[in-house]
Parts: C-alpha cells; sequence; structure tokens
C-alpha cells in the first residue's frame, strides 16, 4: 500500500523533532556535569587571580591566590 508524501513528511519532522529534543537533553545534561550539579554549591578553586596588569602587544602579568600563597 501506498503512503502519501504527507505522512512521509509528517515522519521524517517528528523523527527529526525526537532526535533534536534528545541531543537537546544530552547537552543540557553535559552542562550541569561541568558545573557539578544544578548549585555548584560546595565547589571552591585554589586557584584565585588578585590582579593583572598590561605590559604590552599580547603580554600580560598575573598575582595569583594558590592555597594561601601569593605568586
Amino acid at each position: 500500500m501506498m503512503e502519501s508524501y504527507a505522512y512521509h513528511l509528517l515522519k521524517a519532522l517528528v523523527m527529526l523533532g525526537v532526535v533534536l529534543g534528545v541531543m537537546a537533553l544530552f547537552f543540557y545534561a553535559l552542562r550541569l556535569l561541568q558545573r557539578g550539579g544544578r548549585t555548584g554549591a560546595g565547589r571552591t578553586s585554589p586557584v584565585r587571580v588578585v590582579t593583572t596588569a598590561f605590559l604590552g602587544q599580547r603580554r600580560n602579568i598575573a598575582i595569583v591566590d594558590v592555597a594561601g600563597e601569593l605568586l
């Protein structure tokens, strides 16, 4: 039995929506994992940038606090 072109078009669009939805959920979950959950609470970095200074073309210097020591 021959199905119409409209049926095939609708089927293709629904499947495209399903695939895009699965991809969106995957990237959302990946972003949550990179941030450490919904809030990101309890995650502190041992490195903190105190100040930076511009020295010239593509040259910068930074003072950072690493575990209580300034470098």
